[in-house]
């Protein structure tokens, strides 16, 4: 701060997103004022996304001085999953994927990447794919290039800015080869596939990178979700824990997809409570058990009204989030409905996943249901939600030290042609698809890793536990010893997390 007239008395009010910061105050010469803040321990930058600062401060003429300001963060990859230079095997992407012929979806096929990563992981049974491409324990390894386009026939067409004679595209494997129903979707209709690499960075510093796609993707920081596929993942009891085959009816700000429940978001940790069936379970009359719900996530089943009321009644009850159970086949779409007061998340999810919830739960407090709600937590680097055409994303990041890092790349479309092109922009503006001869960046089936990571012993104090590790590897948790382990959402080494009445829970870390 720069004096003028006046000048600046005393220290300023510093809030950072809403959160009150002391600032360290220094005066680098006559008539400015400095001020700095850091992000609260253990976190040693701000975290990715676009901040909001708002200063206040005492003038010398008595005045109160308030200014807001904006700044904005990339994402940084974390040296948790580091190996060294020249450590990869086997240079391309590892690729898994199914193709829905749209016919047990609840309203349809939808331009969304939480559905689509449901498909592409397997939660939907349907699927028309070609199978015998995926001859690597249900995976297909492509040793050269993402550079693929075809058109609604199934049939390969230039599109995207890689093309013939230079690059010619090629038919996403596995997908536009059967021969729909008369009536029914085209060949090259409602696919979604998951492509995973190890990717090499020749030096560190901010890398540019795109993704041109028809339709949507998401690319992500690490070989997997955290902690599962879905939007539902059942801690407790270890009869039903596990992942969920559901679907958040607002993914995304699009009015034509979902009207009513808060919108997830991919990199957030999410919700972690205990979860009460309601009573009456279709909250078709009024609830009796509103008292149980607060603070809880409630857990209905469809049926006698609307998707709309019962979402409405578990909020006003004060639940954290309403699941609802289908009552048919149907795996998990967007439902219809709108209100725009309901500001819960609002879950689909389907028969086959729920009926165990529901057998299980209770309707008061005593039910011992432990979940947790919310998208992938994985740090999202880039991504297009919805239905488009070809055309670029651009995105970057910062790569902290030279190596091989993992990452994830989910791609779908839902009707229409198809393409997906992966590459990085020099300075200069030069794409360079990744895996490409000229590419400073290769990508890499496997690789090699040093020693395995090892788990400290975790430090519990007041409510609070501890959680660090020595070496390079990603944290898992389990409420047993058994398994099933996931990744955990957090992944920031060390940790500090308050422990979860009525769970037990099991940390170790997996180096890949």
């Amino acid at each position: 701060i720069t004096d003028a007239a006046t000048s600046v008395v005393g220290t300023p009010s510093v809030k950072v997103d809403s959160v009150s910061y002391t600032p360290a105050v220094t005066h680098p010469s006559a008539g400015v004022t400095h001020f700095e803040v850091n992000p609260i321990p253990p976190a040693t930058v701000w975290s990715s996304g676009t901040h909001t600062i708002d200063l206040s401060f005492q003038d010398s003429g008595g005045a109160t001085r308030t200014n807001r300001y904006t700044f904005s963060v990339i994402p940084q990859l974390s040296t948790n999953l580091w190996t060294a230079l020249q450590s990869g095997l086997s240079p391309g992407f590892r690729m898994i994927g199914h193709q829905n012929p749209n016919t047990n979806i609840q309203n349809g096929f939808d331009n969304c990447i939480q559905m689509a990563n449901l498909i592409a992981e397997g939660f939907y049974p349907d699927d028309v794919s070609d199978r015998s491409v995926f001859t690597n324990s249900g995976e297909a390894w492509i040793s050269g290039v993402l550079n693929y386009a075809q058109a609604n026939t199934g049939l390969t067409n230039g599109a995207g800015n890689f093309q013939s004679p230079t690059y010619p595209d090629a038919r996403m494997p596995g997908f536009g080869l059967w021969t729909p129903p008369a009536g029914g979707p085209a060949a090259m209709d409602n696919e979604a596939a998951v492509f995973r690499t190890f990717l090499e960075f020749p030096s560190a510093g901010v890398y540019t990178m795109g993704v041109n796609s028809d339709d949507g993707f998401r690319v992500t920081f690490g070989d997997r979700m955290a902690p599962g596929v879905g939007q539902v993942f059942v801690l407790a009891p270890p009869s039903v824990q596990g992942d969920k085959n559901a679907l958040a009816t607002q993914n995304y700000a699009n009015d034509d997809h979902g009207r009513f429940g808060a919108r997830f978001f991919g990199g957030s940790l999410g919700t972690f409570a205990q979860a009460v069936l309601c009573n009456p379970i279709l909250v078709d009359t009024p609830l009796v058990n509103a008292a149980a719900l607060n603070g809880k996530i409630a857990i209905c089943q469809r049926g006698g009204v609307t998707f709309v009321a019962k979402a409405k009644a578990c909020q006003d009850a004060g639940a954290v989030a309403c699941i609802i159970v289908n009552n048919g086949p149907a795996d998990p779409g967007v439902l219809g409905g709108e209100d725009n007061t309901i500001t819960i998340p609002v879950i689909f999810m389907s028969k086959a996943h729920g009926d165990p919830l529901l057998a299980t739960g209770t309707t008061g407090a005593d039910s011992p249901l432990i979940l947790r709600v919310g998208d992938d937590a994985s740090v999202t680097l880039g991504e297009y939600q919805g239905g488009k055409g070809s055309s670029d994303v651009i995105f970057q990041f910062y790569v902290p030290q030279a190596g091989i890092y993992p990452f994830r790349l989910m791609w779908e479309n839902g009707g229409g042609d198809a393409n997906l092109e992966w590459f990085t922009i020099s300075d200069t503006g030069v794409r360079t698809l990744i895996n490409d001869s000229a590419s400073p960046v290769k990508g890499w089936i496997q690789r090699t890793v040093p020693a395995a990571a090892q788990i400290n012993k975790p430090i519990v104090a007041n409510g609070l536990v501890t959680i660090s590790w020595t070496g390079q590897g990603e944290l898992e948790m389990a409420t047993s010893a058994a398994g099933p382990w996931v990744k955990a959402p957090l992944q920031t080494n060390p940790q500090t997390l308050p422990m979860i009445p009525m769970l037990n829970m099991f940390y170790r870390v997996r180096s890949f």
